[in-house]
């Protein structure tokens, strides 16, 4: 008789709320999908534009930008840069900004590192005069 009983008590010990394992698969899986939403959320116009402007005012340029992609808390990496100065121009395979997590979160945009990788720098002859 109490073979039965001690069956029935671990059914419905496992049977009833949520074990440790269900926990950290729904934690996991909200992660992932967090880190997705963020990925989405970078590559629109807004955060591009946020992070344009800043580009734009620390090389007094204007910029064009394929896409942006980042690990959380690391660096950000945009990708296929292209800006004209004159009849020339310069475009930039990837450029990688290690931002200031903590003024970003404040509502301010500071880059702590920068890192061009394959630039391509065509410049007018008129440019370097000036």
């Amino acid at each position: 008789m109490s073979e039965p009983s001690a069956k029935a008590r671990k059914k419905s010990k496992h049977s009833g709320g949520i074990t440790w394992r269900k926990y950290l698969v729904f934690l996991t899986i909200f992660v992932i999908l967090l880190y997705l939403l963020s990925l989405l959320i970078i590559n629109t116009s807004w955060a591009k534009n946020k992070l344009i402007t800043r580009l734009e005012a620390k090389t007094n340029s204007e910029w064009d930008v394929g896409s942006v992609l980042w690990v959380p808390f690391g660096k950000v990496e945009l990708n296929d840069l292209n800006t004209s100065m004159g009849a020339g121009g310069i475009h930039l395979e990837s450029l990688k900004i290690s931002p200031s997590w903590g003024d970003l979160f404040s509502g301010s945009v500071s880059f702590e590192e920068a890192m061009v990788s394959e630039a391509d720098i065509d410049l007018d002859l008129k440019w370097l005069k000036e």
